[in-house]
């Protein structure tokens, strides 16, 4: 078999490149544990006899005081793989191994061997097969989660529809979900909850009978067969065991427990054991813990239970306040424990925000009570709340450039922090990007399936896979993804392409399903203009290289995804940009340099996807590609993955908090933290209650249900939402930012937010900060404020000054400033210059800075970039001289009503036809059937029906209402005809006639809706309207523009076969909401004093229309006009700077 593997080579380095900052430490790394006056580092370092505790808040050196102590022992001559570390997650075990052995390196020692830095269940898996090596058996292999997912559904599978057919017997509510993914994901998590708190089918059984849970005893029974089935696989396996995640450290634990000579040889091996972050161990992994280092080799346990976050994985934080009693010394005294209370991270102030956010922590405060070293700034903390997410975002962006600019702080040194990865990164990412801050999110830090890169590739194998997966919204967003390359014009033009060959044999389906059908069979793309169907060829091409692939046998995940990959050209086009290939047309060196950095994130996601295709093969080769699928959309949280990824240069970290668990920057934000957010009280019940039973077995609740337990699981869940806060705020080294929407500012709605109670806890109380609120901030000036000396409240915490807590304190709402941009700079000295009630020394200072800017190459800052001060590009009419102007009756009312909106719509500023247009233009194409009153009202309407389809509507709903309006309309027009005292002539009959001049003919053309004669034989033009108001007033019928140019080409012989003399002309109103049609008749234009009206009207809208400059006028139509974007008379659009009309008095300083 071919062999290939996605590989990143170092390309040297990049323009912007800096340094990896967001330390993994709890403390100063220049500092070591010797130069620190700290007698409880010290103390751990020295530690070498039986069990310890060591606690300590954030930044109090915990994990770099583990790196020492395991140096020392080393210095002492230890082994180093004598030496076990066990710590949570495989990349903190690397980059711990990796800081142990740079500072073994710093001592002068060679690193020949290095000390045990496993996980717990790497290190329960060591066991296991080394002592299976031992025993001559073949080696244990781990059961993946895809494989779990895999052996389950095929399982569930053989329960058929009917009560016997189901051998296992669940519950009868719960039959039509058993072959769905949700529930096979649900058992599985209840099957691994069992497992980690030793729970067997009898026992599970046992406790759904006791609560009156049906579905728990059938679990149990699935649980068994589920145990046989995978014996019977390890038979077929040659004997090789398999362990599932949850079962592998009570497998190991059990085989130490039940050979009390292996257990006796690892003691010996072992000469002493370090544990990091203890607070996320489950009871599995304590019991392990218990068995190897119980009564053993000295051990040594560092935890902050206020930091003990992954209670969904299972982590139980009572492990803390359970060591000292579990773990006791020779003489049976309880381990010793030591306190960390120097904080080498922050200041002060923001040790006290902490402090005050930890009164609400259950547990023991001891811990809580930090100090910082001394000298060191007291750091400061802003909380605000703002009316929008978008001023939130704005403000922010203001607050990283200016610690950048005006502080000199680096990119890299400043994270902002968020709870929900798919709902707030995003909208921060965007806002952040447009102004100006480089930011990062590292693969590790968002779910698989949402790296930008990843999400068309799993989309596109989805679709190819399971074709019915391949609807409109898949297929435009395969067509927009890189995948595709397409952009909205392209597929505008791709649906108008497929909607033309379709209709002219007859096919009316909307373009959505012609679009699917084509990426399906791309035979009629054939038929598309080659630039508008290429991206859709694409995308089918892909399509058909992944169902390929996937068809031929024994093909894997990975093979399939690297077929799809090699033919998409995606690695050529990304490293192209990496090398800061050729640039776009009209691209920068600073958009250049940002599309290098997509390229480059977008590589690392991809790298990390083949790492998890690869493992995933290697794990399970027999598997389709549709499991591995399952596998990588399953994921809610960002993957543990080695793989490794390119720097990406100084740029401001965005990641969850979870993600920022052990790291620090200089300046942290943290984003959103609004109610329902933040803390998210949302109870994450599940089908088969797994998380019930985690609280029967934990004595949180009694399994009975009723108000009692859901106060428990919500006081459980406000608990772990706090302590991840608390993880959140203690990130930062020097300041702090915090910020909350409170939309209810403003009136609120039904998706009104509220800042979080968080902030209020966060913050000083009135009390505290003597009641003075300004802007919704609370800052640090460097002073310590303290009326008296601290006392402790009720639950052991600190509150700073001598008077009590008092109220919370008031979060005014604040608004951005103005943004630190050139561009917005500029904005603000224009303003102030051109503003005559500026004073005169400050309209004269922002010229001076203008001038300034203007000089260094600003764009906007000289006033020859003034749209209002530079000259006329050209000064010439639209049409010269003696060149005839084309008219149309239909664009004559605009042209005089706004003309630069008649310029700007005729030359591309038109809106796109609506479903009201689309219904009207239906029903003139029906009227031209309708010559009088005797016309097939059946027929009209089947008219109408067969062709309703083809009309492009917003929204499927809309399709009745509007069917049923245009059937209305039909009606309206066979009552008029009945009553119509007038004799047709002709039905959309087109004319042209040309009104001579000297100096500017006039090319009068357009089409009639219906010619008629009245009873004096002259001629009446009637205009068919069908928009749902009525737009003309009785008053202004009189001199219509529209109706006088049909009677000034009447006048001009237009319509000479049927006579010259106009009779007058009419609107028929058959959309609005009234019964009948409505008729707004027009005199002739040739009675009155002011005969030939018409005609001069046709000639002053020549005259606009040729004109050399063409003017906004303000009118009853602006507030629907398509181009007001681009009108200096609108809000929306001023962008015109005019020299004011009045001057007024200046101020004289």
């Amino acid at each position: 078999m071919q062999a290939y593997r996605l590989v990143r080579r170092p390309a040297g380095p990049t323009e912007g490149s800096g340094p990896s900052v967001g330390r993994p430490t709890d403390g100063v790394p220049t500092v070591a544990v010797a130069d620190r006056d700290d007698s409880g580092q010290a103390e751990v370092v020295a530690h070498t006899d039986g069990p310890m505790l060591v606690l300590g808040g954030p930044g109090t050196g915990k994990t770099r005081t583990l790196v020492e102590a395991v140096a020392a022992r080393v210095a002492e001559g230890v082994d180093p793989e004598r030496i076990l570390v066990l710590t949570f997650s495989r990349r903190g075990a690397a980059e711990l191994r990796q800081r142990i052995e740079a500072r073994i390196v710093t001592e002068g020692q060679r690193v020949l061997r290095e000390p045990l830095v496993r996980t717990f269940p790497a290190y329960a898996f060591g066991l296991l097969r080394r002592a299976a090596t031992e025993r001559g058996e073949p080696s244990p292999r781990l059961l993946t989660g895809p494989e779990q997912d895999l052996i389950i559904r095929e399982l569930l599978d053989v329960v058929g529809p009917e009560p016997g057919d189901d051998p296992v017997g669940w519950p009868e509510d719960l039959r039509p979900a058993l072959r769905t993914r949700a529930f096979a994901a649900q058992l599985r998590d209840l099957m691994m909850r069992a497992a980690e708190r030793g729970v067997g089918p009898a026992e599970l059984a046992r406790l759904g009978e006791k609560l009156g849970r049906a579905d728990w005893p059938a679990a149990a029974r699935f649980l068994r067969e589920y145990v046989a089935v995978l014996a019977l696989r390890d038979v077929a396996n040659r004997g090789s065991i398999a362990y599932d995640p949850a079962e592998l450290v009570r497998a190991a634990t059990g085989m130490l427990r039940d050979d009390p000579e292996l257990l006796a040889a690892e003691r010996r091996r072992l000469a002493y054991v370090y544990v990091d972050e203890l607070a996320d161990t489950d009871p599995a992994q304590l019991d392990l813990l218990d068995t190897v280092a119980g009564g053993g080799p000295p051990l040594v346990a560092f935890a902050d239970p206020d930091s003990s976050t992954y209670a969904f994985r299972g982590a139980d934080p009572s492990g803390v306040t359970n060591f000292p009693h579990r773990f006791r010394t020779a003489s049976g005294a309880p381990a010793a424990q030591v306190l960390l209370t120097t904080s080498y991270r922050s200041g002060e102030r923001l040790l006290a925000a902490a402090a005050r956010l930890a009164r609400r922590l259950r547990g023991p405060a001891a811990h809580r009570r930090l100090r910082p070293v001394p000298d060191a700034p007291p750091g400061e903390l802003e909380v605000r709340t703002f009316r929008s997410a978008t001023s939130e975002a704005a403000w922010l962006a203001h607050a990283l450039r200016e610690a950048h600019l005006l502080g000199g702080m680096p990119w890299g040194r400043m994270a902002v922090l968020v709870r929900s990865t798919g709902r707030q990164l995003p909208t921060l990412r965007r806002a952040l990007h447009a102004a100006g801050v480089p930011t990062v999110v590292h693969g590790e830090d968002l779910p698989l399936h949402l790296q930008p890169a990843v999400a068309p590739l799993l989309l596109l194998l989805r679709c190819a896979l399971e074709p019915d997966r391949l609807d409109e919204e898949a297929a435009v967003a395969l067509l927009h993804s890189p995948l595709g390359g397409a952009d909205p014009l392209a597929e505008r033009r791709l649906r108008q392409g497929l909607r033309a060959i379709a209709l002219a044999t007859g096919d009316r389906r909307p373009s959505g399903e012609l679009i699917v059908e084509a990426l399906r069979d791309p035979t009629e793309l054939a038929g598309v203009q080659r630039r508008w169907a290429e991206p859709a060829q694409t995308v089918a091409g892909l399509l058909a290289v992944a169902r390929e692939a996937a068809d031929r046998p024994g093909a894997t995940a990975e093979e399939v995804l690297w077929a799809v990959w090699r033919a998409s050209g995606l690695a050529e086009l990304w490293s192209a940009a990496l090398t800061r290939g050729p640039a776009v047309a009209g691209e920068g060196d600073l958009a250049r340099r940002r599309r290098a950095e997509a390229a480059d994130r977008d590589l690392d996601a991809v790298l990390v996807l083949f790492d998890a295709a690869a493992r995933f093969t290697d794990r399970l080769p027999g598997a389709r590609t549709e499991v591995f699928l399952d596998h990588v959309l399953a994921q809610e949280l960002p993957a543990d993955t080695l793989a490794p990824t390119a720097d990406r240069g100084d740029a401001v970290r965005l990641l969850t908090a979870h993600a920022a668990k052990g790291l620090e920057w200089d300046l942290v934000a943290v984003a959103g933290v609004q109610e329902g957010v933040w803390p998210d009280l949302r109870l994450r019940g599940s089908l088969l209650g797994s998380e019930r039973l985690v609280d029967v077995l934990t004595g949180r609740s009694d399994g009975a249900g009723g108000v009692a337990t859901l106060i428990g699981q919500t006081s459980a869940l406000l608990d772990e939402e706090r302590r991840l806060f608390h993880v959140a705020v203690t990130r930062a080294r020097h300041r702090l930012l915090v910020s909350a929407v409170a939309s209810a500012a403003v009136g609120g709605d039904d998706h009104e937010e509220q800042p979080s109670r968080f902030l209020h806890e966060l913050g000083p109380t009135v009390a505290e900060s003597g009641g003075e609120a300004v802007g919704g901030q609370v800052v640090g000036d460097g002073e310590a404020h303290r009326d008296g000396e601290a006392h402790r409240d009720g639950d052991g915490g600190t509150v700073e000054g001598g008077a009590d807590p008092g109220a919370p304190r008031a979060l005014p709402i604040s608004r951005p400033p103005r943004a630190l941009t050139l561009p917005a700079l500029v904005a603000e000295l224009r303003t102030a210059v051109s503003d005559p009630a500026t004073p005169t020394a400050r309209r004269r200072a922002a010229a001076a800075e203008l001038a300034r800017l203007a000089a260094a190459g600003v764009h906007g800052a000289h006033p020859d970039d003034w749209w209002g001060l530079r000259a006329l590009s050209d000064d010439r009419p639209l049409v010269d001289e003696g060149e005839p102007v084309r008219v149309t009756p239909s664009g004559m009312e605009s042209a005089l009503r706004c003309s630069l909106r008649w310029l700007l719509e005729r030359h591309g500023g038109s809106p796109a036809a609506s479903t009201a247009q689309g219904v009207g233009n239906l029903v003139h194409a029906a009227a031209m059937l309708a010559e009088d009153a005797s016309a097939d009202r059946n027929e009209l309407l089947d008219y109408v029906a067969a062709r309703f389809d083809a009309i492009e509507l917003a929204a499927r709903w809309m399709a009745g209402p509007e069917r049923a309006r245009a059937e209305v309309m039909v009606d309206k027009l066979l009552r008029w005809l009945a009553a119509n005292p007038r004799r047709l002539l002709a039905i959309e009959h087109e004319f042209a006639v040309r009104l001579d001049d000297p100096h500017r003919p006039v090319e009068l053309t357009g089409r009639v809706d219906r010619l008629e004669v009245d009873a004096d034989g002259r001629l009446v033009v009637v205009d068919l309207k069908t928009g749902k108001s009525t737009a003309v007033t009785a008053p202004e019928v009189a001199e219509h523009p529209q109706l006088g140019a049909y009677q000034a080409a009447v006048e001009a012989g237009a319509f000479a076969e049927f006579g010259d003399e106009p009779g007058g002309a009419a609107l028929v109103q058959l959309g609005t909401g009234a019964k009948d049609a409505k008729e707004q008749s027009q005199p002739a234009s040739i009675d009155g004093p002011e005969a030939g009206w018409a005609t001069a009207l046709v000639r002053r809208t020549a005259d606009t229309m040729a004109a050399a400059t063409f003017a906004a006028v303000a009118n009853s139509k602006c507030r629907v006009c398509p181009v007001r974007t681009s009108c200096p008379v609108s809000g929306q659009g001023r962008q015109v700077v005019e020299p004011p009309t009045v001057r007024r008095p200046e101020h004289q300083e």
